[in-house]
Parts: C-alpha cells; sequence; structure tokens
C-alpha cells in the first residue's frame, strides 16, 4: 500500500539533554502542519583513481545530515497563559518562551536557546486499512522560521525550517497519531491593526524572517559525523508592501520611506491580529521598489530587524 502525502504529521520534542535523540510518541505529534518536505543530505566522496582506465570504485559516505520544512498556521492555545502548541517549534528556533501568568505568552529571540535542539519526526501513514506509518527522523535539529502572510484576510502562518542529524528511516504498525493540537480557527488578518513608526500601514503581505544561521557541529566520534547543529548567527529581515499614502496620510506621515531610507532613520513596527501580536521596536529601510498592486502603486519594502536593548529585535506574543 502506497504511503500518502496529505496524512503527514510531525512529532517534535525538545531534547531533555542537548543532542541526544528522543523516542518520540504521539504526544508529541501535536501540532497541524501543511507543506512538509524532507531532504535526506548523506555526503557521497566521489571515489575516481587513475589506473591506466577509466576507474570510479564505490563512493564513500561522509557526513548524513537532513532538512524538514513545513508550514503551521498560529493557533491560539485557548487560554492566554497557556502556551500554543507552536512555541516547541519557535524555541527550536532560538526563541526564549515566557510565560505571564494571566497575561501572555511571549517568544523573543535568545542566544540562551541557540544549542536548544530537538528531536523531530515527519510520518506518512499508508493506505491499508491496519494502516502503517514511515518515519523520516532527525535528532539534534535546530531551525530558521518566517512569520508570513500572503494577503489581507489570510492568517499568520510559521514556515519553518530545520536542519538536523539524520536518523534510521522507520516503519511501524505502532501509529504516530495526531494528538490534542490547538483547535482555534486560526486569525484572519481582516481588522487587524498594522503600523510603522504608529502610522496605520495599507499592506497587503508581510513575512518577518528570524535570520538564523543554522550550522553542524562536526563530531568525529558519532557514525553520522555529526553531533548537531546550533544557531551560530542571526540578521532577522523583513518585508512589507504598502501601498503609498498621501504625505500627511498613515505611515507616509510617520515613516516617510525615501527620507527615512537615505538618512538612515528607524521607527518601529507592530502587526496585532485577535490572539497575535508581532512586534519589532526598530526597524531601517534597507531597499524598496515601487510596484503595482491591482493598479495602484506600493511600496515592496526591505526592512532590516534591529536591536534596541538587546535580544528584543522582535517579539511574538500570544494573549
Amino acid at each position: 500500500m502506497s504511503f500518502i502525502t496529505n496524512k503527514g504529521i510531525i512529532a517534535v520534542k525538545a531534547e531533555s539533554t542537548p543532542y541526544t535523540a528522543e523516542a518520540l510518541v504521539s504526544a508529541d505529534a501535536d501540532i497541524r502542519i501543511f507543506d512538509a518536505s524532507f531532504t535526506p543530505e548523506v555526503e557521497m566522496h566521489q571515489h575516481k583513481l587513475q589506473a591506466a582506465r577509466y576507474a570510479q570504485k564505490a563512493s564513500i559516505v561522509g557526513k548524513q545530515t537532513g532538512t524538514l520544512t513545513f508550514s503551521v498556521n498560529l493557533t491560539y492555545s485557548g487560554t492566554v497563559d497557556t502556551a500554543p502548541k507552536i512555541g516547541t517549534l519557535l524555541q527550536g528556533c532560538g526563541a526564549l518562551e515566557t510565560v505571564n501568568a494571566s497575561t501572555s505568552v511571549v517568544y523573543t529571540p535568545s542566544e540562551t536557546k541557540d544549542a536548544q535542539p530537538v528531536s523531530i519526526w515527519l510520518a506518512y501513514k499508508d493506505s491499508a486499512a491496519t494502516q502503517s506509518v514511515h518515519i523520516f527522523k532527525m535528532s539534534g535539529a535546530m531551525g530558521n522560521c518566517v512569520i508570513s502572510f500572503d494577503n489581507i484576510g489570510m492568517p499568520l502562518k510559521a514556515t519553518f525550517e530545520f536542519k538536523g542529524v539524520m536518523q534510521a528511516e522507520a516503519q511501524s504498525t505502532t501509529l504516530i497519531a495526531l494528538t490534542s493540537p490547538d483547535t482555534a480557527v486560526p486569525d484572519t488578518t481582516r481588522s487587524s491593526t498594522i503600523t510603522v513608526a504608529a502610522g496605520a500601514s495599507l499592506i497587503d503581505s508581510f513575512s518577518l524572517d528570524f535570520g538564523n544561521t543554522v550550522e553542524p557541529i562536526t563530531d568525529p566520534s558519532k557514525s553520522q559525523g555529526v553531533l548537531g547543529f546550533q544557531i551560530v548567527d542571526r540578521l532577522p529581515v523583513m518585508n512589507i508592501t504598502p501601498e503609498i499614502q498621501l504625505a500627511a496620510a498613515g505611515d507616509e506621515s510617520t515613516f516617510p520611506y525615501y527620507t527615512n531610507w537615505v538618512a538612515g532613520t528607524t521607527g518601529a513596527f507592530s502587526l496585532a491580529t485577535d490572539k497575535f501580536a508581532i512586534a519589532a521596536p526598530v526597524v531601517q529601510v534597507e531597499s524598496y521598489t515601487p510596484e503595482d498592486r491591482n493598479g495602484a502603486v506600493i511600496r515592496n519594502v526591505t526592512l532590516n530587524v534591529l536591536e534596541s536593548s538587546g535580544n528584543d529585535e522582535w517579539s511574538i506574543t500570544h494573549a
């Protein structure tokens, strides 16, 4: 029987001992995903010899890693001070989780999370009545995240790319089943408040890229040649598409893009839906291009996301 793409689920857990693989179970499969893909990455070193003929021997197998990508809608947990299930993934991308009793759960970047990896599996069920699963496994995984929406009305989504040590694929009749995910309808971006330097912005798309650089930790004692992955740098960047307004209106009045670009002037960005808020206290225009959107002139703006006092380039608040 075939293993079915649309029956794919992930299981993920923070490693209690960093860089020691966790044995995952259905309780760890609590996040609804879409657009998942896994890319195995095994280095194959060509073994070509000079032997009085054209001769190639079997390649030498090197490091064994993988990349898992998928998207998740930002979904309310149901209680303001209960972390959303997506929190495990955000922490695996270098975010610090702060729970404020009766108020909110807040995620911010922190170098204390640079080497706090997760074990993560992608499992596909088959089409048989009894159902088995085929599982792609990684341990010691760290990632990058891009929060975005493609046009107003769509929910905020998070797209993740995790890099990890590839473990042996497995098949099992013990199912990894989706268990107790957050079930609220994701927030729409209609009726949201979006400002640049406190001026209302008429944007139709948005993205915040954490900008993590994720690199392997080489370990010759490991059979895969790699202990795991860690974050070694971050350069967060944002993209927005505001319509050009009159100079005295909205964000054109509080953050004149051209003037601020050439002067290097910074401002703050905020986006708030019903249950989530994204803030960047200091943004600076890196570039923009005038473009057309439904006959109106817009700017396609790239903003560098800068620190204010440190480890505060951005925040994601669940409340």
